[in-house]
């Protein structure tokens, strides 16, 4: 059995971010092949929006390859009295090889982005869900509001 390794991604993973976010988008789109114009806009983007903290990803990797990946969009607008730092954030990517479902891989990396968004003061999460997936979000604490999924990370 080998040993799953769960890690915050570096800019050394927007080659396998890129890869594993078309390959998310061809199985949800039902398109298939490789899509080249948009894996180097995703190349592009993944290099800009992680050393800037704008997009944040967690991986499990398993003898050297990312099998799952998930990802974090943070956000800022004007502060509020029920958010004063003005920070929420979006979960987006969430993305497991089908040869590697069912083993819990997306829940441990969906719990490290909570922490991370904790971590980072951000209020609120939202994100769009598969049918398939919405339990999952809903065992983590996310409620369906206005066609979307939201967690709320403080109290009022």
């Amino acid at each position: 059995m080998s040993t799953i390794i769960y890690r915050l991604a570096t800019v050394d993973d927007v080659e396998a971010l890129a890869m594993l976010r078309a390959e998310f988008l061809g199985e949800v789109s039902k398109k298939s092949g490789p899509h080249p114009a948009l894996i180097e806009a995703l190349k592009l983007y993944f290099a800009r929006a992680l050393p800037t903290g704008e997009f944040a990803a967690y991986l499990a990797e398993v003898d050297g390859s990312i099998v799952a990946t998930s990802g974090f969009v943070y956000y800022r607008h004007p502060p509020s009295f029920k958010n004063i730092d003005g920070c929420e954030g979006y979960v987006m990517n969430m993305y497991t090889l089908p040869k590697w479902r069912g083993q819990g891989m997306g829940t441990i990396l969906l719990g490290k982005l909570i922490e991370h968004a904790r971590q980072n003061n951000c209020c609120r999460i939202s994100l769009h869900a598969m049918p398939e997936a919405q339990p999952l979000y809903r065992r983590m604490g996310f409620v369906p509001s206005e066609g979307e999924m939201r967690l709320d990370l403080r109290v009022p």
